[in-house]
């Protein structure tokens, strides 16, 4: 488990990546992947999107991206799902 400081340099590495598009999605343990999104979906919905903030909680590392199409983008509310979550996406690293 990386530490708190180790994250921290992560974040800060991940500002650089700030407003560039997304060429491509990389996924090959679909362990990775929730809610019966699969590897081609995501690269579907994130093909194009781009990083509009990098941020911390705890030991979790975000980054947000901001897409056309934030129906299969993780973190996003799909119609009807019943959850109360934000409207930005949010993909974790």
């Amino acid at each position: 488990m990386p530490e708190g400081l180790e994250i921290e340099y992560y974040r800060r590495l991940a500002v650089h990546a700030l407003g560039r598009a997304i060429a491509r999605v990389d996924a090959p343990d679909p362990w990775y992947l929730k809610g019966g999104l699969d590897a081609d979906e995501a690269a579907a919905a994130l093909a194009g999107a781009r990083f509009v903030a990098a941020r911390r909680i705890g030991k979790l590392l975000l980054l947000d991206v901001e897409t056309d199409d934030d129906a299969l983008v993780p973190g996003t509310p799909s119609p009807g799902d019943g959850r109360d979550r934000p409207r930005s996406g949010c993909a974790s690293a």
